[in-house]
């Protein structure tokens, strides 16, 4: 077995293009800090610790989770991030292989009028996230899915919602309270709902296989030096209240 995952790895690195040899193209939906809106964040620190130590290269793409997806399913890209760990689609598995690394993120509602952070309280498309979640989300935190409008980006989000153009809205922790905190100056409630893993995926191809076993064990071996986490301590927030100012 531990033969035949050697050949398997040996013809995934000998199968790149020997031009670029080990460029990897990584699809990703911001998601703050891990990647911001420009590619950078740790997520990207950890791509390039990796480059460092190994004959791997990455060439990030921003993008929204819904074009990512299409494109891994597509083979246009290698590695789509951020996803959430064993919380995808049935489809989704059918041409996606998740990593065995990942991290855990604390979902959230939040809210410019405390009263929406009751599902309850919410119409139809007033309860707004990012494109390409809102399946997911109804699914995971069984709210109707008539109840979700996706809209493109952060900035967009939480601005719409200060603008009470949106009841509330759903998403990462650490993302929402940052992007909060940056173009927001009014009060913001929030109310916890989850935690979801989160990790990278690539092709459920035989080269995507052997390049899960590569990440793996890089990012097992980068991690061991440096730690992967994120500053602040959002994760100890009360189960409710006001988002914190900076």
């Amino acid at each position: 077995m531990l033969k035949y995952i050697f050949w398997v790895i040996l013809f995934f690195i000998n199968s790149l293009p020997s031009s670029n040899a080990s460029e990897l193209i990584v699809g990703i939906e911001p998601f703050p800090p891990i990647f911001n809106e420009n590619g950078e964040g740790l997520g990207a620190e950890l791509l390039k610790a990796i480059s460092n130590s190994s004959e791997l290269n990455f060439e990030i793409q921003v993008m929204t989770y819904a074009r990512a997806k299409k494109e891994l399913e597509n083979k246009r890209i290698d590695i789509l991030g951020i996803i959430p760990k064993g919380l995808e689609t049935k489809d989704f598995y059918l041409y996606a292989l998740e990593l065995d690394w990942h991290f855990n993120n604390h979902v959230d509602i939040y809210s410019s009028d405390e009263q929406y952070l009751n599902i309850n309280a919410l119409s139809n498309q007033s309860l707004g996230t990012l494109v390409g979640n809102a399946a997911f989300f109804s699914e995971t935190l069984d709210i109707p899915l008539e109840k979700f409008i996706e809209v493109a980006s952060l900035e967009q989000l939480v601005k719409m919602m200060a603008k009470k153009r949106l009841k509330a809205i759903v998403f990462e922790r650490y993302s929402v309270i940052t992007s909060i905190q940056r173009y927001i100056k009014q009060p913001i409630y929030y109310r916890f709902l989850t935690i979801v893993p989160a990790t990278l995926a690539v092709t459920n191809t035989e080269k995507g296989q052997a390049l899960k076993q590569l990440l793996d064990r890089y990012i097992k071996e980068v991690t061991a030096v440096t730690p992967f986490q994120r500053q602040g301590n959002y994760h100890t927030l009360p189960t409710q209240g006001q988002v914190p100012l900076i």
